[in-house]
C-alpha cells in the first residue's frame, strides 16, 4: 500500500506589500500581573498588524510522488484512573516513483515524520474495521498536505 500524488504543505508569512489588518483580542479580568496587557483587563484591546497569508511551503511541498509509511507509534496520556486518551504518529518516506522504490527501498528521496499527534478512538468502528496501516494512510489522506494524494 502507498499513495501517489501532490503533498502541499503551506507556511505563514506577512504580507508582501505589508498590507495591514486590525486584530482584537480580549483581555480576561484575571488576565496575570505580568502579563503585557494586565492595564487593559476586562476590554478588548485592538492592534494594527501586518497581515498574515498562507502560501505554499515550496521547500516541504512535492509533486507527484510516491509516499510510503514507514512506521506508526501510539502515545497512551492517563488522565485518571478510567480516563486514556491515545494519539497516533507517523513517519513516512518519500519516494520520487514507485520504481524508485523498488530499486532503492532503503533510500528514500525524503524521510519525514508527520510529527502532528493525531487523537484516535481505539474503539471508534472507523478505528476497529480495519487494520493500523489502512488507518494511518487514511488519517494521511485527511489532513490538508496529503489531500490530493490516492492510494496505489
Amino acid at each position: 500500500m502507498a499513495l501517489q500524488g501532490n503533498i502541499n504543505f503551506t507556511k505563514t508569512i506577512e504580507h508582501p506589500e505589508g498590507e495591514t489588518e486590525t486584530r482584537v483580542i480580549y483581555v480576561p479580568m484575571d488576565v496575570a500581573e505580568d502579563d503585557p496587557n494586565y492595564e487593559h483587563r476586562g476590554t478588548k484591546v485592538e492592534s494594527e498588524e501586518v497581515k498574515l497569508l498562507e502560501v505554499e511551503d515550496e521547500d516541504r511541498s512535492y509533486e507527484d510522488v510516491y509516499l510510503v509509511i514507514n512506521s506508526c507509534g501510539f502515545t497512551q496520556h492517563r488522565y485518571g484512573d478510567n480516563e486514556k486518551i491515545w494519539y497516533l504518529s507517523i513517519i513516512y518516506h518519500i519516494f520520487l516513483t514507485a520504481e524508485d522504490r523498488e530499486l532503492n527501498p532503503n533510500a528514500p528521496h525524503t524521510v519525514n515524520d508527520w510529527t502532528d499527534m493525531e487523537w484516535i478512538d481505539i474503539t471508534s468502528e472507523e478505528f476497529t474495521s480495519t487494520d493500523i496501516v489502512t488507518y494511518a494512510y487514511n488519517k494521511l489522506k485527511s489532513k490538508k498536505p496529503f489531500s490530493e494524494m490516492i492510494d496505489v
